[in-house]
């Protein structure tokens, strides 16, 4: 018999506790109130964020580098970020652009990380393994004499505006468009709203100096209507224009569950002799919906449920990777066990076909149809599909395919 539809989020639970009360993703009514977008960043759970590298995963080659989490994706280029929300089918996007900005200005991916990510979907050639990730985007020199930096902060995105000695902070203006609505709510804070759902800048603050000898300097947000979007500026008080200037806005809380905006079922969980918890299941929630994907051994959602693999910390308190596993047909996670060399080794079933299905190596790389069971090993660090095969037959008797259960391995793995 197979194993119960157990949703993995209460496996963690029992074991860690990694998770945090959710927090519903629902429409954003148009008059923004102060609670209402807010609430769409409570209880998340503090998972490292990561900037990634583009090395053609993306469709545009005009992105840097993109951060994911639950149920939005910010990717960075040249003239702005673009804001995508993911609510299963559908989708928003926000651009907010770097208006009267230096047009040479690249971002700069700084403070380099030790994880790495690899995405394996279908066939080898489309495979990109190894990308980096970082914890810091820069764009020098973005207005005269004027720096803004986004860093991953734990769990929360973070940004700041350097301004050198002499430069002019009226310079700053970004122009935000495709959002229903952007406005200053009760608090002073800058509210974005999508009908998939949004988030706020709290009101910003700024400074002169270091430790004691910081100073604050007034600031606050200044609106001003555009044609097809809504510029935001920041309007400063006095201050020692000799000396730099720091205008932090503040934060953007951005993280996710280990699941997503859609349905988790069924599964298995092994523990290494460290306490490492690893999971297998079903997800049908992609990588837009708040599945908090991490290094690997696959970052995109192939379509209708995948199977995912994951590595969460003794004590719960990081996803130390996480990914999908399958094609374009249903794939399910069943069965999970970790050798000891931290190996892992996943059992499930599969409708997905060789194109999209990352068969490799063996043990026989044909769909044989109706539904086949799979076994795969995936690499220690979560960064490489080891090898990854089907096992069935045609089904043609029964008219069902085949399905796994269980995975063990031996000693001398």
């Amino acid at each position: 018999m197979r194993w119960p539809a157990i949703d993995p989020k209460f496996l963690l639970v029992a074991l860690a506790g990694l998770l945090g009360q959710r927090a519903p993703l629902g429409p954003v009514e148009r008059e923004v109130a102060p609670q209402s977008i807010s609430d769409a960043h409570r209880g998340f759970a503090r998972l490292p964020l990561l900037f990634v590298e583009n090395r053609g995963q993306t469709p545009s080659p005009h992105v840097a580098a993109y951060a994911k989490g639950r149920g939005m994706t910010v990717y960075f280029t040249p003239s702005g970020l673009t804001y995508t929300f993911m609510r299963r089918a559908e989708r928003w996007t926000v651009k907010a652009d770097f208006v009267g900005a230096a047009p040479e200005v690249r971002p700069e991916l700084c403070d380099e990380t030790p994880a790495r990510m690899s995405y394996f979907k279908g066939p080898r050639p489309k495979w990109h393994t190894e990308l980096r990730t970082f914890r810091e985007v820069t764009y020098r020199g973005l207005w005269p004499g004027i720096d803004l930096v986004y860093r991953a902060d734990g769990s929360r995105l973070k940004y700041e505006l350097r301004v050198a000695p002499g430069a002019d902070p009226s310079r700053i203006a970004i122009a935000w468009r495709g959002a229903e609505t952007v406005a200053l709510d009760a608090e002073s804070r800058l509210a974005i709203a999508t009908p998939l759902g949004g988030f706020t800048d709290a009101a910003p603050i700024a400074w002169q100096g270091e430790g004691a000898a910081r100073r604050d300097v007034a600031v606050s947000f200044q609106l001003r209507p555009r044609a097809q979007s809504t510029g935001v500026h920041f309007r400063v008080g006095a201050y020692d224009r000799t000396q730099p200037l720091v205008i932090d806005p503040a934060v953007v809380v951005y993280a996710g569950y280990l699941g997503g905006t859609d349905s988790e079922d069924g599964g298995s969980i092994a523990v290494d002799t460290d306490g490492n918890v690893y999971l297998t299941a079903r997800t049908a929630s992609d990588e837009t919906e708040s599945f908090p994907l991490a290094v690997g051994p696959d970052l995109t959602f192939n379509g209708a449920g995948d199977c995912f693999v994951a590595k969460v910390k003794p004590d719960g308190t990081a996803l130390l990777w996480c990914g999908y596993l399958g094609g374009s047909a249903g794939d399910a996670g069943t069965g999970i066990a970790v050798d000891a060399g931290r190996n892992v080794y996943v059992s499930g079933d599969t409708g997905s076909a060789e194109d999209s299905f990352p068969a490799t190596v063996g043990p026989d790389l044909t769909y044989n149809g109706n539904g086949d069971a799979f076994v795969a090993k995936v690499a220690a660090d979560g960064s490489s599909l080891v090898w990854c095969g089907y096992i069935g037959g045609s089904g043609t008797n029964s008219g069902l395919g085949e399905r796994a259960h269980a995975i063990a391995v031996d000693g001398s793995s």
